[in-house]
């Protein structure tokens, strides 16, 4: 895993190599680095470079850009959005060393706006170095009418460090922002370009060493593809059905099927050894429901009967995937089987007693347990205070909404600072929690977070979380920590969602069959 900063992390980052290390010299390596990742994406685009910098050290790291393009015999059209006197340290020393080139920046203003435009459209390529990781109030004014005409242009954007408007620590835009094709980030990785709208706006995200080691401070990370092979190391030749974990799928009542068989596909994909479907019945099937307020109700009575008829099963179900064992939930039955880990939720139902029966089995249940779908809409009704004390693992897998309802805020609340969410809500829980959608992030109760920056469009799709509340199920059943099975299994479905050449017409089973493939 790669670190993960935010803006006032990062700020300390910089301040932490003082005296020894300059910030002139962490400017120079961020500036030719950054000239670098523009020559990689524009080519010989590069002659027609327009630069526009602040009078901060983003556009310190501007100034050295633009200077790196000097060196080379290029002239790149500069300007300064800012009074020049209110530039001060690093960024004035390389404001300083490019004019000693002969480039002297144009000042934007309202005057000089008119020509801006010109050397705007003329662009072939720009480069978006004015407010960085600093930004903290709404863009306006002149400012904002530059970021439009660089938006509105057709020459791709480089932004340095973070897009201009866009908040470093949370991914919101403040009042405008531009949108880069390509962003060149400095020293590691940031939150705002890992969640929406930020991680749209940010484009690519190429990472820019600074001479000095990578920042240890923090406690997020990014998982990088590489730690795929790391946490799914090759099976043992001796592991078989029984070693590799038995995983019950516990949903998928009638009507809801396929959520449950999802759930079962992922676990298998994800190389559990068994994997059985619990499924509460309908009431049409007398003694195999679950009655008004019973927490097991009638359904004991199928408990000496492990494997009912698969006729009374949904069998269109079960031929879909014939590995997976069927049998009648109850309580009797979930407590007696050899259960490794449960996937509890998906399509189990949303009456008074379905939430009872949810709510006893995630506080009680004494091993690992995925909690999805219904079981956190139960959860959400029954506060979450009992599942600290629970006696094995739980890992929540909440999108936006049912975040928001298990935290009794709305759900874009939560969508304007997902870290702060998902970090409050493991806290809250004592548990791991999963906050699912573009850049999926993961937290553990200690503070630590995991975010995904893998992932496509074929996510939006119906069942693609059940398929992903049953890999997670697999690895917990193979012993892995819950943090550690949670990063795997976020990791491995969003790289599964790449190996599709559409973005669309994919299914959430085409993704689960796509697990075995991914390397």
């Amino acid at each position: 895993m790669l670190p993960l900063i935010n803006a006032r992390e990062s700020r300390a980052f910089e301040r932490s190599f003082d005296p020894w290390l300059s910030e002139n010299l962490l400017m120079e390596h961020a500036g030719f680095g950054a000239a670098r990742v523009l020559e990689h994406e524009v080519g010989a685009a590069l002659a027609q470079t327009l630069i526009l910098g602040g009078v901060g050290n983003n556009g310190g790291d501007a100034w050295v850009l633009a200077r790196a393009l000097r060196c080379r015999g290029l002239e790149p059209r500069v300007w300064l959005c800012g009074e020049p006197g209110r530039i001060r340290g690093p960024a004035a020393q390389a404001l300083g060393a490019l004019k000693a080139l002969g480039c002297v920046p144009s000042v934007l203003s309202e005057d000089a706006f008119p020509r801006f435009l010109d050397d705007v459209r003329a662009a072939k390529a720009a480069v978006d170095g004015c407010l960085g990781v600093g930004v903290s109030r709404p863009v306006t004014g002149l400012l904002a009418e530059a970021i439009r005409a660089l938006n509105a242009a057709s020459a791709p954007t480089l932004a340095l460090d973070v897009p201009s408007g866009v908040c470093a620590s949370t991914g919101q835009v403040l009042g405008c922002a531009v949108v880069a094709a390509c962003t060149a980030t400095f020293a590691a990785h940031k939150p705002g370009l890992l969640a929406e709208p930020g991680r749209a706006l940010a484009g690519r995200v190429v990472v820019v060493g600074l001479g000095v080691p990578a920042p240890a401070l923090g406690s997020s990370r990014v998982l990088e593809r590489r730690d795929h092979g790391t946490w799914l190391p090759p099976r043992a030749a001796t592991a078989h059905k029984r070693s590799v974990g038995h995983v019950a799928v516990v949903g998928g009542g009638a009507g809801t099927e396929g959520a449950a068989v999802l759930a079962a596909r992922g676990a298998m994909r994800a190389g559990a050894g068994l994997v059985t479907w619990l499924r509460p019945l309908p009431s049409k099937w007398p003694g195999l429901c679950l009655e008004s307020g019973s927490a097991g109700g009638a359904a004991e009575e199928v408990a000496g009967d492990a494997r009912p008829q698969a006729g009374s099963l949904a069998p269109s179900w079960l031929a879909t995937l014939p590995e997976v064992m069927t049998t009648a939930f109850s309580m009797d039955t979930l407590a007696s089987g050899r259960w490794d880990a449960l996937v509890l939720g998906p399509g189990f139902g949303r009456d008074s007693a379905a939430f009872s029966t949810l709510s006893t089995i995630a506080l009680t249940w004494p091993g690992p347990a995925v909690l999805d779908a219904d079981a956190l809409a139960a959860l959400a009704q029954s506060g979450l205070d009992g599942l600290r004390a629970c006696a094995g693992p739980r890992v929540l897998t909440p999108h936006e909404g049912e975040a928001a309802r298990l935290l009794g805020c709305t759900a874009a609340e939560v969508a304007s600072d997902r870290f702060s969410a998902v970090r409050s809500l493991s806290q809250r829980a004592g548990q791991v929690v999963v906050l699912k959608g573009p850049g999926s992030l993961v937290a553990c109760p200690e503070g630590r977070i995991a975010a995904c920056p893998y992932g496509s469009a074929v996510l939006a799709s119906g069942g693609t979380g059940d398929v992903l509340a049953g890999m997670l199920s697999a690895l917990l059943a193979q012993d892995a920590s819950p943090f550690t099975a949670a990063c795997a299994a976020v990791l491995w479905h969003a790289l599964a969602s790449e190996r599709f050449g559409a973005d669309r017409g994919v299914l959430a089973s085409d993704l689960a069959d796509a697990l075995p493939l991914v390397k």
